[in-house]
């Protein structure tokens, strides 16, 4: 393993060589969220909508039938927000890295796409004839998204327990209750103090050469400047003054009885 430092912008690459035909590759960026709007994950959906040498609608999905990858995803955590994929074909290697780099470093950021992935107000049934303003309702992939897993007991538990233990670092993927305050404006600063070459951590593992690896990042990253980044990391709550005990409410399983639903963990 061969670890990296980009001297003009700071961004961290680690090389991992091995006698390995299917190569990855990763670019990943710190995103402590700032609040539970769920910048980041809304900001992950966006940044997949089209980049400056690819401005097509999701060049990312585009890409699915088209390539030799046997992998290609990006999620968010908790903390970072990290876009990987695996191919055994060079070629393939070379083309997919340049669509990461760009639709990480250069997306469009269009607002019609922050609407479309994040929130936005529109009737329940677009279909109807005369729909009346009772009907409209918030919208959004991530919205959406969120709505259905804060509804299910064990994802809103796992979120109160992190609440609770990391109250430092707010829910990424977003509460449905806090996302409509997020602006376009927002999700556009969160993007260019985030998704920088000063904050990004890139890997690539397989038997690809390295040599080629360098050039085609480096072409990439010499267009950026250093610049400072949120690099605050997030520590559990204190138990100093001795342990906590956290009591809180969730939602009930219709089909089970109400008093025998009871959820408890024990954390040090």
């Amino acid at each position: 393993a061969l670890q990296f430092t980009h001297e003009r912008t700071g961004a961290d690459y680690l090389h991992i060589a091995r006698d390995d035909q299917n190569n990855v590759f990763s670019i990943g960026f710190k995103t402590n969220p700032p609040d539970a709007t769920g910048v980041p994950h809304i900001l992950e959906h966006t940044t997949l909508c089209g980049s400056e040498k690819f401005p097509v609608r999701d060049p990312f999905f585009k890409m699915l039938p088209r390539s030799l990858s046997n992998f290609m995803n990006a999620f968010t955590s908790s903390d970072y927000t990290t876009y990987p994929f695996a191919t055994t074909n060079a070629q393939d290697f070379k083309n997919l890295m340049g669509v990461y780099l760009d639709a990480t470093l250069h997306p469009l950021l269009k607002e019609h796409d922050f609407t479309q992935e994040g929130w936005r107000l529109g009737p329940e049934n677009p279909q109807a004839e005369n729909p009346s303003s009772d009907d409209i309702i918030f919208k959004g992939v991530v919205y959406n998204e969120m709505k259905g897993q804060m509804s299910d007991s064990q994802y809103l538990y796992y979120i109160r327990f992190h609440e609770n233990l990391f109250p430092a670092i707010n829910n990424s993927g977003g509460d449905p209750q806090k996302m409509t305050d997020l602006t376009y404006d927002q999700l556009k600063k969160f993007h260019a103090d985030h998704y920088h070459p000063s904050n990004a951590k890139v890997l690539t593992y397989g038997n690809l050469p390295l040599t080629d690896h360098l050039q085609s990042i480096g072409k990439e990253l010499d267009n950026f400047s250093r610049i400072c980044i949120d690099s605050d990391i997030k520590v559990p709550e204190s138990l100093d003054n001795g342990p906590r005990y956290i009591t809180v409410k969730g939602p009930l399983d219709p089909l089970n009885p109400a008093d025998s639903q009871f959820k408890t963990s024990v954390t040090w």
